[in-house]
Formats: C-alpha cells, structure tokens, sequence
C-alpha cells in the first residue's frame, strides 16, 4: 500500500504542477483585461444573472484572494467603465457591485468563451468521465473543508457547499439555492 500511496503522490504532486503551469483556468480574452480582471468581472456577470447582490468579501472569498486584492482588480474595472460600486444607504461600509451595460456584454462574452472551452474540454474527456472528474472533485473539496475546518475550527463541513476558501463569509458569493459557478 505505502508503494501505491507512493507512486499515488508523485503523480498527484506531478498532475497539479503541471495545471499550475498551464495558467489561470477558464479565463476568456477580453479587450485586455488582465487574468485577474477577467476572472471577477465574470464572476460579477454570473452572480447579477442569478439576481444575487455582489459584495467585494464574498467575491474575494470566491476568487481566493484578498480583500485588498481584489480592490485593485475592482478599481480598475471601474476605471475601465465595467463596474459600479454603490454604497448601502444607511451603511456606507456595505458595498454592493454592478456591471455597467459595457460590464455586462463583457461578462457575457467571457461566458461565452467559458461555455464554448468547457464544451471542447468535455468533448475531449468524454461526458461520463468529466461527470467522475466532478463528483470526484467535489469529494476532494468536502474532505479539505472537513479537514481546515478541524484543524482551523471554521464551520466547515463534510458535504457543505460553496465557497472553497474558509473566510469570514463562506456562502457570501452562492446566489440562493445554490453556488455561483466557479471560474
């Protein structure tokens, strides 16, 4: 068994190096936006299509990066014209993100993209196969949320759903009756 769990974590290990060097996953071009740049604004254009208000804390939960992170990718979006960020009346700590309407056809586009390389990607696999891959992968998720969650002791557990990173807001990003898409 300890020659199997061997051979197991040199291709594991081998395998994510591997994804890791052949870049971000799923990120679309558009009109030169940064990876970082186009990662959230297709966030935001899943979450307002799902009629869920967008927060900056649940998106950089979602995105795995920091808050202050991704302020830098929000204040360049909004530069460009693709975003808004309105703040609550009453609160002005809370802040709610909008697309603009040039927001929304680029958030359209990147799904595009997304939806057409997801097509090819399960072309190539095979849907069945692609179907493991994902129920597998939703097991490795459940066990690395029970595991943080007892070493850390976030609320985490076996089987929850949403927001991979433990944070302060773990369902932040998940429009209601289910998670946001990852990208």
């Amino acid at each position: 068994m300890d020659a199997d769990i061997e051979a197991m974590k040199v291709e594991f290990l081998d395998l994510v190096h591997r994804m890791h060097r052949a870049g971000p996953p799923w990120v679309g071009e558009c009109d030169g936006l940064t990876p970082n740049q186009a990662r959230a604004l297709h966030l935001l254009w899943l979450l307002e299509s799902g009629a869920e208000p967008a927060r900056p804390s649940g998106m950089a939960c979602h995105l795995a990066v920091s808050p202050s992170a991704l302020s830098q990718v929000l204040k360049a979006l909004e530069e460009r014209g693709l975003i808004t960020r309105d703040r609550e009346e009453g609160d002005y700590r809370a802040v709610t993100l909008r697309l603009t309407p040039a927001g929304e056809a680029a958030g359209r586009s990147l799904d595009a993209q997304f939806t057409e390389r997801l097509r090819r990607l399960v072309d190539y696999v095979g849907a069945d196969d692609f179907s493991h891959m994902l129920a597998t992968m939703g097991r490795l998720v459940e066990f690395r949320r029970a595991e943080a969650a007892g070493a850390a002791g976030w609320g985490g557990a076996p089987g929850e759903r949403g927001c991979a990173a433990p944070c302060a807001e773990p369902d932040a990003a998940a429009p209601a009756g289910g998670e946001a898409a990852c990208i």
